[in-house]
């Protein structure tokens, strides 16, 4: 048996010379990538040029700050300039410097400079853990903005706890890393849980310290965080089943949830389910919007929200169909699709205007008329519809705009789904078109 610090010694010494056979043990080179890149992401920031490697704390409390101040607007902020970040490297030095400790500790061409193994692990846990703020984690921060924000306003001493702790535990026991990664994700998970007391909340702050510590202990692959599936934000409605149920909703409580959404969207209709009309709004008004209704319908959205109790109450099926799917359309907006579209929300709210968003409306009405009167033939038709809405984000926003046409065709995408789960319509990334499988 050797020494933790001594086998780390002789890992490191092996790593540098088997570098050219093994990627994984890649030095990082210091100069040209790690401090080019990390200075491009303090200047877009607007962050102290010194943060980087050896004041990862520093640059840890720096990005957090953002979250507190500006709430989801500041994880937008980070992660674009997270995503720049990532394009600046080359020839595989994004994982060298910013994904793998070892490619931090052996850095190469760095002025003499030698990192720690605390330096190391530290730096890298931030970008793993912005993989999840700015993918998975993003729509759940941006619902719940104001709760999530207060934790990195009033709970920065309590989350340095439960770093220190995981610190020294796994230093003084390494062979329990396991059982202290998560302890710390449930020490992260209850302070969200005590600042929101939401599910999808405290399971936000659990996934975000677990992504930070787990990639570090891969060994550790049974630990996974969990949240109550019946929460407000995260009961996604399961579209198989809006055929299914409807005759059992109760329609008191509906009418008032409805009534609430009308005027938050300043929808003077009070049965707008009978003649269906796209309204817009800011998107984060609307998407809250959207929530609160969620959260008054409680367990009776799924009954409520279904093409059968809107026929039930005179509207027609085609109408019907069109109202849920709106509704179906805005889980993906305010869910998955929301960081995209922040993301890009000049280019994108401009095509939903002028000459592009009436040749949208016409490709949605197009699809629905044509698929209604000819059922048989709607999975044929789904295509056109997914490439005519792709086509004109792809005008607006450019050709490479590779996010903003998947976002384009994913939202079309619900909506023939809502009618017609049948169709075996998905779109892929990085080419454009939807497919018809």
């Amino acid at each position: 048996m050797c020494s933790t610090n001594y086998c780390l010694a002789i890992f490191v010494l092996v790593g540098v010379v088997a570098a050219q056979q093994n990627p994984q043990l890649t030095p990082c080179n210091g100069i040209n990538s790690l401090n080019t890149c990390q200075g491009q992401f303090n200047t877009k920031l607007g962050f102290d040029a010194s943060l980087g490697v050896a004041k990862y704390q520093d640059l840890r409390s720096a990005i957090e700050k953002s979250y507190a101040d500006s709430q989801a607007y500041g994880l937008l902020k980070t992660c674009e300039a997270y995503k720049e970040y990532q394009q600046c490297y080359t020839d595989g030095q994004f994982f060298a410097c910013a994904q793998n400790p070892f490619g931090i500790i052996t850095a190469t061409n760095n002025g003499g400079v030698q990192y720690t193994r605390d330096q190391a692990y530290g730096y890298v846990k931030i970008w793993n853990q912005l993989d999840f703020v700015c993918g998975a984690g993003f729509s759940i921060f941006a619902n719940a903005e104001v709760c999530g924000s207060s934790v990195f306003n009033n709970q920065t001493a309590g989350m340095r706890q439960c770093d220190n702790d995981f610190d020294v535990n796994s230093k003084a026991d390494p062979s329990q890393a396991c059982a202290y990664v998560e302890a710390a994700s449930t020490c992260y998970f209850n302070l969200f849980w005590d600042a929101c007391k939401k599910p999808e909340m405290a399971y936000w702050g659990c996934n975000y310290e677990r992504t930070g510590t787990n990639l570090l202990y891969p060994q550790c692959t049974q630990i996974f965080c969990s949240y109550d599936v019946a929460g407000p934000v995260f009961a996604t409605s399961r579209i198989h089943r809006v055929t299914a149920g409807g005759l059992d909703c109760d329609s008191t409580l509906y009418m008032e949830c409805q009534s609430d959404l009308n005027k938050a969207l300043s929808i003077s209709d009070p049965q707008p389910w009978l003649k269906h009309t796209t309204r817009t709004k800011d998107l984060m008004e609307s998407a809250k919007a959207f929530r609160e209704f969620k959260t008054c319908m409680g367990a009776q959205y799924s009954d409520c929200m279904s093409p059968v109790h809107f026929v039930s109450v005179s509207a027609t099926p085609f109408a019907a169909y069109q109202f849920v799917g709106l509704f179906n359309q805005m889980h993906f907006v305010c869910g998955a699709g929301l960081q995209t579209y922040l993301s890009n929300e000049g280019c994108m709210s401009t095509t939903w205007k002028g000459q592009s968003g009436q040749q949208l409306t016409q490709c949605r009405l197009d699809y629905e008329v044509t698929s209604d009167v000819d059922p048989m033939q709607a999975c044929t038709l789904a295509n056109k519809y997914l490439i005519c809405f792709e086509s004109q984000f792809k005008q607006n926003c450019g050709d490479k705009s590779n996010d903003a046409q998947f976002w384009a065709c994913e939202y079309s995408r619900v909506n023939i789904f809502t009618r017609f789960p049948q169709c075996a319509a998905r779109c892929v990334l990085p080419y454009s078109g939807g497919i018809i499988g």
